[in-house]
């Protein structure tokens, strides 16, 4: 066999459950082929069947009560029920699989080394199971996925790694017997973008050391645009569009795909219009509409048509399928990328950098530090560092940076949920570390946090008419004035006030998040702090999300720090932004002045490593892949923080601090040697 010759072939799999409401169709008729050498990914929101048909693939969908037909082709075997023994030949040999976390998918106990090498001999028999090969074999595939010092990486445990190279050994693992099909479920989901992409790296290098197939399963259409040579859009256990990545985006021909382009905040486009929206949620799937399953949410759905009998897959172009009644009436969706015309004097963008210079703080942060104690130890965390900021009345500070960077420590330290070790925080007027109790409580009224995970955050034994109305009830307002508010307040975040008497599990993760910022609208704050608000929603949820908080600040003033990871969704919403890098800010400047021309080597590292939806403009981006992983915040580094990973950083900066000092108008850099990076440094 050689390069581009089929490898995998999946004939109508459906993998079906038997549950307690009817048979449930996790994967319905799914059809595809993967090529030596190429990938190909599938996307779609969660619960449209990606992972039970990658698990399927692998004859891992172990449920008594699962029934799995059609057929699974490796290199011409069938896989659909073979004995369990050959199937244990082809994982880790013919098919292996990356799992979405690597900390829970090594063994704790084992260290890594011992846990690739138990993946090479379990394939090999007991005479050709040499020690010392194999030991040679570990220390290559270590060196293969980029981590540093093989040997005495081979000799630690999974703890002892960073979450790339936990990653990274992972990629290891599944490449020791050289698999035909590499299959990856949600890679680079837990992990940073600047580390996301050195995962993304390595399964470039793969493929172009290797014949390899890869198989993607994700969420992220940024990520798709960087590797995937093809893409399959899945929805409620359906295929319902493929064709190869330029093609599919640059056109996408089914409603739902057009939803998930449109629903995505883009790296390459100023803050501007809202984000498109997908209505409703996904259907049951023990209960799918007759017809079309994205028919209940779709804009272009014509009755009698979409809702009668079996939609056809259609071929509008070679190699272009589409399942829609519709193909080819639809208005052509253009491409969108680089084209997008600037921002105008009048622009949101260029009111956003407006109000970022010249609106009165409400919020000033002075040399905030915090200090934990290390248990058992006189070690203390430098989680914030001598941080410094202020937040314009009705404007949005976005505070991005990677995992342990100090940005959650900071939303807690501003709403007095931990104390601060030294520095001044001042809200509305208010010493926010010198307020008495009773204070305190009056202060709840000014300012309030949403939480990440929505689920979590919200007691699941009260009905969302008591967790929107506690705070109002602690205030000591009145029941039927409580009632009153409830009302006023679901109302306002999007959702039926007739669903105030549910339970929080009775929602999706979307609907729960809007019921967290009805509570903390309670109290009619004029600060709201939003600690990672969208990070674990689908994309089309999460554009729901976003709009509403946009509309939100613009209804009421409200006054946001806005905390999260993805940069498109912090240019999008926020009017000036902080760069934080082991607890300091490194730079902090209007919205538009930093992503389009961006001057701490942070900063552009991390704006490089943030994929964009657009397979043209992505894989021809410039890219400065950093090396290593955040220091310890237990034993910084001295001089400039980010010195031991910094592309060019010289003797100096190992021994002095930079100072956060304006490089232009409003534009604040804490480094040396301020500017564009040469290119010289570029990757990919």
């Amino acid at each position: 066999m050689t390069s581009g010759d089929p490898i995998l072939e999946v004939r109508d799999l459906t993998v079906t459950f038997a549950t307690d409401d009817g048979p449930l169709r996790a994967v319905d008729h799914l059809s595809y082929t993967l090529h030596r050498g190429r990938s190909l990914a599938v996307v779609g929101e969660s619960g449209s069947g990606k992972s039970v048909s990658s698990l399927a693939v692998l004859g891992l969908v172990g449920e008594r009560n699962a029934t799995i037909t059609g057929s699974v082709r490796l290199d011409g075997v069938e896989l659909i029920g073979a004995p369990e023994r050959q199937l244990r030949e082809v994982r880790g040999k013919g098919i292996a699989m990356v799992f979405q976390d690597a900390l829970t998918s090594l063994n704790p106990v084992l260290r890594v080394g011992n846990q690739i090498a138990e993946a090479i001999s379990v394939h090999l028999p007991r005479a050709g199971r040499d020690r010392d090969a194999i030991s040679r074999r570990v220390v290559e595939l270590l060196d293969l996925v980029g981590i540093p010092d093989p040997a005495s990486r081979a000799e630690l445990y999974p703890h002892e790694l960073s979450g790339g190279q936990r990653q990274r050994a992972m990629i290891a693992m599944a490449l020791a017997n050289d698999p035909a099909v590499l299959l990856a479920d949600e890679p680079t989901t837990a992990l940073d973008v600047t580390i996301q992409a050195q995962v993304l790296d390595v399964f470039e290098r793969i493929q172009q050391r290797t014949d390899t197939a890869l198989l993607l399963i994700t969420h992220d259409l940024g990520v798709v645009a960087g590797v995937a040579d093809e893409v399959l859009v899945m929805y409620a256990g359906r295929r319902v569009e493929q064709a190869e990545a330029e093609a599919l985006y640059a056109h996408p021909g089914h409603p739902y795909t057009r939803g998930l382009m449109d629903s995505l905040p883009r790296l390459d486009r100023p803050r501007g219009s809202k984000l498109g929206r997908i209505p409703g949620q996904p259907p049951a799937l023990t209960h799918l509409p007759v017809g079309c399953s994205f028919a209940p949410r779709c804009s272009a759905f014509v009755p009698g048509r979409c809702d009668q009998g079996e939609i056809p897959t259609l071929e509008p172009t070679p190699g272009h399928l589409v399942a829609c009644v519709r193909v080819g009436e639809l208005p052509t969706a253009t491409a969108t990328g680089s084209d997008a015309p600037a921002p105008s004097s009048d622009d949101p963008a260029a009111r956003s950098t407006t109000r970022a210079l010249d609106a009165a703080p409400l919020v000033r942060v002075r040399e905030l530090v915090k200090q934990f104690p290390v248990r058992g130890s006189r070690d203390v965390v430098h989680a914030v560092s001598g941080v410094s900021f202020e937040v314009g009345e009705g404007t949005t500070l976005g505070v991005v940076g990677e995992s342990g960077c100090g940005k959650s420590t900071v939303a807690r330290l501003l709403l007095r949920l931990i104390e601060a070790t030294d520095g001044g925080i001042e809200i509305d007027g208010m010493d926010v570390r010198t307020l008495s109790a009773r204070d305190l409580r009056r202060f709840r009224g000014v300012a309030q946090i949403v939480f990440q995970d929505p689920y979590a955050s919200l007691n699941p034994r009260l009905t969302v008419h008591s967790i929107v109305g506690e705070p109002l009830m602690l205030a000591g307002e009145h029941r039927r004035a409580i009632d009153t508010r409830v009302s006023e307040l679901l109302d306002m975040v999007g959702l039926d006030p007739r669903f105030a008497n549910r339970y929080p599990h009775e929602f999706s993760g979307g609907q729960r998040q809007r019921i967290g910022i009805a509570r903390a609208l309670a109290r009619s704050p004029r600060l709201l702090v939003l600690d990672e608000p969208v990070s674990a929603l689908d994309v089309s949820i999460q554009a729901g999300v976003v709009n509403l908080l946009t509309d939100l600040q613009e209804q009421l003033g409200l006054t946001y720090v806005f905390i999260a990871h993805d940069l498109a969704v912090v240019r999008h919403i926020s009017d000036a932004v902080a760069v934080m890098y082991l607890g300091h800010i490194v730079e902090h400047a209007p919205a538009e002045a930093l992503y389009e021309e961006p001057a701490h080597p942070y900063t552009q590292a991390l704006l490089s490593a943030n994929n964009i939806p657009d397979p043209t403009i992505e894989r021809t981006r410039r890219r400065i892949l950093l090396d290593g992983d955040v220091p310890s915040p237990i034993n910084p580094p001295s001089g400039c923080v980010f010195h031991t990973r910094c592309p060019i950083a010289e003797p100096r900066c190992a021994t002095e601090v930079p100072a956060l000092i304006e490089h232009t108008p409003g534009h604040r850099v804490a480094c040396h040697h301020p500017g564009p990076l040469p290119l010289t440094i570029s990757r990919r």
